[in-house]
């Protein structure tokens, strides 16, 4: 039986989260190890005072990304010299509006700890309202008031407010096609990532019906499926919707599309069969006239890797192939702590035998250091009076 399109989606994306799933817990692990908890324990004690990974990280990350740089713009036709300057200054005041480098920050510590890799999202977003909309041109509409004729209108989404976002994806969030093999995700044949928000921002945003909330509202998101170590889960009191989105070049899924650059997008959510979303993306638009895209021809989806693994995409991180020489100092650790509590044990109990034996000696306990190799050890010795 031949599967339906928006079928083959839902297939591509399961597979991707079977893998995923298969990470998330090594990815935790190493978590876990540069917040300094031992073999999952809550207990404190048995926790680290030291974790080498806390450190590694902040220097690795450090040295890969301290603050945004300023874009500086060169103009290709010297008609555009005296525009450059001012267009440059509203990129760099929108990225700074767009918080990229928070966003960018984030994204280097997942490449380093724990994932191998950085994710971010930049998105356009805006509020509409409806409002009564004249259906012809600005002059014939002047030209009808003048002439005391009432201008036909219809009802049309205006934006009222929009913003540009740069916003950093967990690991555990995104979605990649598992036989894609290649350091440059962009030449990859789709991106996704998986996402959640409240119903009443998900209502607009993906453009859900009133009918529909019963069914999307309340489908939790298993605690083992994120790396927060917060044990928590979004349920049907917070009114919150899960969803899977993906942007996809159209050439490679459809035969008919003529150019390299077109992307669409589709979302679907959970509790609904059917994509909520399939159409080609608002990020680009096509000139007729040149014939080419305007806007960009990239995915939305960035994605960071610093390294590449022959035949993978989601390589190791740092802190993952540095886990056996951490492990190694940390095992180093714990049983130079125990061996200092068996001293100090056994030093008390020859103490209590030296202090017994004094008993009714009139003895003395004086304090001194034994010798240049013990150089912090303080024992007792017992002097009788003569």
């Amino acid at each position: 039986m031949n599967k339906t399109p928006d079928k083959l989606w839902k297939d591509r994306i399961a597979r991707c989260k079977v893998e995923r799933k298969e990470l998330i817990p090594l990815w935790q692990d190493l978590i876990d190890a540069r917040r300094g908890k031992y073999s999952n324990a809550d207990d404190v004690d048995q926790q680290f005072n030291i974790s080498p990974d806390w450190s590694l990280t902040r220097s690795k990350t450090a040295s890969l990304f301290s603050q945004v740089p300023e874009v500086r713009l060169l103009p290709k036709n010297e008609a555009f010299n005296q525009a450059v300057p001012a267009f440059a200054k509203e990129v760099n005041t929108t990225l700074k509006k767009a918080d990229v480098g928070t966003a960018v920050n984030d994204a280097v510590v997942d490449m380093v700890n724990p994932s191998g890799f950085g994710v971010a999202m930049v998105e356009y977003v805006s509020l509409t309202d409806k409002r009564d909309v004249p259906t012809v041109d600005a002059a014939t509409a002047q030209q009808m008031q003048q002439a005391g004729q009432e201008v036909p209108t219809q009802k049309m989404d205006v934006v009222v407010d929009s913003k540009f976002i740069v916003r950093k994806v967990s690991p555990a969030d995104f979605l990649w096609p598992v036989e894609f093999s290649s350091s440059n995700f962009d030449a990859a044949p789709w991106l996704g990532i998986s996402g959640s928000m409240f119903w009443s921002e998900a209502k607009n945003t993906l453009r859900l019906k009133d009918e529909d909330k019963e069914k999307v509202v309340g489908t939790a998101k298993p605690t083992d499926e994120t790396l927060s170590d917060q044990n928590h889960t979004l349920n049907a009191e917070t009114d919150v919707v899960r969803y899977d989105e993906v942007f996809y070049w159209a050439y490679r899924f459809d035969s008919e599309e003529k150019s390299f650059k077109k992307i669409r997008r589709i979302v679907f959510v959970e509790g609904l069969e059917e994509p909520v979303i399939h159409e080609d993306w608002t990020g680009q638009k096509f000139d007729e006239q040149t014939g080419q895209y305007a806007g960009s021809c990239k995915f939305p989806i960035r994605v960071l890797t610093q390294d590449y693994l022959t035949g993978e995409a989601i390589p190791p991180s740092d802190s993952a192939m540095g886990k056996p020489h951490v492990v190694e100092m940390q095992e180093f650790r714990k049983n130079l702590k125990l061996q200092r509590q068996r001293s100090q044990h056994r030093q008390s109990e020859r103490t209590d035998a030296h202090c017994h034996a004094a008993g009714t000696s009139g003895g003395l306990l004086l304090w001194h250091r034994r010798g240049p190799r013990w150089p912090t050890q303080l024992v007792w010795q017992l002097e009788h009076e003569t």
